[in-house]
């Protein structure tokens, strides 16, 4: 999902607000990170409010940043990462 906006990966998360859907999510796609940093130093409440579960599950959320070697490839892959949800059942 990258490049999507805050609200396509909310809704994703949402809609599996179980441990056990949860739990069996990898995604692909913008940095969660990214997210909460903007919404810590921004204030903004928009963002705040379209981020909410992607900000919940933050915390339990293994995330890998994507390097981008070349600037052939940046504008594809900047600011994207892998994310790994583990929850405890």
């Amino acid at each position: 999902m990258p490049h999507c906006e805050a609200e396509s990966y909310d809704s994703l998360v949402q809609a599996n607000w179980r441990t056990e859907r949860l739990n069996n999510i990898v995604l692909f796609g913008n940095s969660f990170r990214t997210y909460e940093q903007h919404v810590s130093e921004f204030r903004s409440s928009t963002l705040a409010d379209s981020s909410r579960h992607i900000l919940a599950v933050r915390k339990l959320t293994r995330e890998f940043a994507i390097k981008t070697v070349s600037d052939d490839y940046f504008g594809a892959f900047h600011d994207s990462s892998w994310h790994f949800l583990s929850l405890v059942a």
